[in-house]
This record gives C-alpha cells, sequence and structure tokens, in this order.
C-alpha cells in the first residue's frame, strides 16, 4: 500500500495522525487498525509520515479531514516527472515544455500546482481584457533619496525570497488545466522609465511585481517616488499590508522574528478538496 492509498483509509476510517516528541500518534477506530492491517502499513511509512505532518502537508479532524501530498519536487533535482507532482496532472512534454519557459530550469523549480478559485477568475478576466490588464495594482511610496529606495527594494526582496506565493508564475497555453509554477529565486524587477509609461505584466515570469522608479522627481525637487505594480492574482491589498509589515521588519533588522510562511500549495489543495472561497480567502490576509 502506498503512503497517499494509506493516507486516504485512515480518512476512510476517520483516523486521526499526529506527532507528539518525534514519535507518531495514532487516534481514531482502533479496530479499523487491526482488521485491515494497517499498523502494519503504519509501521512500514512511520518516518514518512512523521516527516509529512512536521512540514504541514497533513491535516486531520474527525469532521472533514484533509489529507494533503507532500510536494515531490525536491531541492536539486535536474528533472521533473509527472510522479512528482502531487496536485497536478500534467505529462512529460507538457512539463518539459513548462521547463523551458522557467530561468534555470528544473533546479529553479520547487513546485507546481493548479490555480485557486479565485486565480482561476482572476485569470479569467486577464485573458478576456481587451483593454489592458484590470488587475494590475499599484501603489506609490516617496523615498527621501536614492539609498532608501535601494534598501527598500533589497527588503522587498527578502519578503519575496519568504513566500512562495511571490515567487510564481502562472501557465496556461498549450494547458487543459492553468498551473502555476514555484520558483525558488525569483528576482525584483526595478524598472526606470518616464512617469506615466504603462507597463504590461507578463504572468509567465515571477515574481507579479515590478518596482517602477520614476525618472522625473517630485514637485520639490528632492527625493525619489516609486511605483509598485503587482497583480492581483498573487496578491491583494489585504496581503500587501501584510508585505508593508514585513518590509518594516526588515528595515528594522528584526526579520528574524518573523513567523513562517504558510506554503500557499496548502490552500490550493484544501480548495481542490472543496474548501470554501471564504477560507481560500483567508490566505491573502494571513499569508
Amino acid at each position: 500500500m502506498s503512503i497517499n492509498e494509506l493516507l486516504a483509509t485512515l480518512k476512510a476510517h476517520d483516523i486521526q495522525l499526529t506527532v507528539k516528541d518525534g514519535q507518531l500518534v495514532v487516534q481514531g477506530n482502533r479496530r479499523a487498525l487491526s482488521d485491515n492491517g494497517l499498523l502494519d502499513h503504519l509501521r512500514a511509512h512511520k518516518p514518512a509520515l512523521i516527516e509529512l505532518i512536521e512540514q504541514g502537508d497533513y491535516r486531520s479532524g474527525k469532521r472533514g479531514a484533509l489529507v494533503l501530498p507532500a510536494n515531490g519536487i525536491v531541492p536539486g533535482c535536474e528533472r521533473i516527472t509527472p510522479e512528482m507532482l502531487t496536485l497536478a496532472e500534467l505529462d512529460q512534454g507538457a512539463i518539459d515544455r513548462l521547463l523551458d519557459l522557467i530561468p534555470g530550469g528544473a533546479a529553479n523549480v520547487q513546485d507546481l500546482y493548479p490555480l485557486a478559485p479565485l486565480q482561476q477568475g482572476i485569470l479569467y478576466h486577464h485573458v478576456t481584457a481587451t483593454q489592458g490588464d484590470p488587475y494590475v495594482m499599484q501603489v506609490q511610496f516617496a523615498f527621501s533619496d536614492q539609498p532608501r529606495l535601494e534598501a527598500f527594494a533589497q527588503a522587498l526582496q527578502t519578503v519575496i525570497d519568504r513566500h512562495d506565493i511571490l515567487r510564481t508564475s502562472v501557465h496556461w497555453d498549450g494547458l487543459e488545466t492553468p498551473v502555476q509554477v514555484v520558483w525558488r529565486h525569483a528576482e525584483l524587477k526595478v524598472d526606470k522609465v518616464p512617469t506615466g509609461a504603462g507597463i504590461m505584466m507578463d504572468l509567465g515570469q515571477a515574481p507579479l511585481m515590478r518596482l517602477v522608479c520614476h525618472e522625473s522627481a517630485p514637485a520639490d525637487g528632492q527625493g525619489v517616488k516609486a511605483t509598485l505594480l503587482f497583480h492581483h492574482i498573487a496578491m491583494d491589498h489585504s496581503a500587501l499590508e501584510v508585505v508593508r509589515h514585513e518590509i518594516q521588519a526588515c528595515l528594522l533588522g528584526q526579520a528574524d522574528a518573523l513567523g513562517v510562511p504558510v506554503p500557499f500549495r496548502n490552500y490550493v489543495g484544501q480548495a481542490l478538496l472543496g474548501v470554501s472561497e471564504e477560507e481560500h480567502e483567508t490566505f491573502f490576509r494571513e499569508m
């Protein structure tokens, strides 16, 4: 019995797993454990199950248990195969074509999975828009000098490095179902364009944000202005406040005090298993 088959069987019998002091704890229907030989399978998969739970890729509960398969793409892999994609179904040809679009190829791919429901709707409007992209958002910042702007950009890069949703690109051409690819490294682009110049955002290039420095100075002739452009498919205004908070923490030297980010794959997996749209929206408020 594979680990995924075991997890599905445990779910069917309302058996929950937790880890305490490094040990696997099994709760639920004891008779089902013995009658179905599940104890032997639990012993065989014990190390993998403990790792799955400690990584946060397993959720259980007496009502509405959710089992999320672990990410099969490991750091340093030189080739990604269909078996590694635990939330998406793509053949080898489709995977290889996607990897050709990612700088660094397979080595720079951390994860790959479908879009969440809210993202699907945003992508539809992005693709069908005839006049500009309705989901490119912007917020303006003013800095006293160029070094302050550069420090801000560096802090923003640190935040991007922390959150996989901020290192994600979106792809749909030639695919039955759109997917998003999490890059291991996505460098923030800082552009210099005349004030008022428009910028189109390529969803196939992470991060889905750009920092635009205006060539013209503010009216008083002092300081520097910049506009952060970002796409709603990766970040909404609630998530922007989280990003602002983390940028401030980085600038104050308090980055180590920030909590561990929740992987976005968890929310995608829950959405695929029927979690409500309201619960999905919580991610953008608490990321």
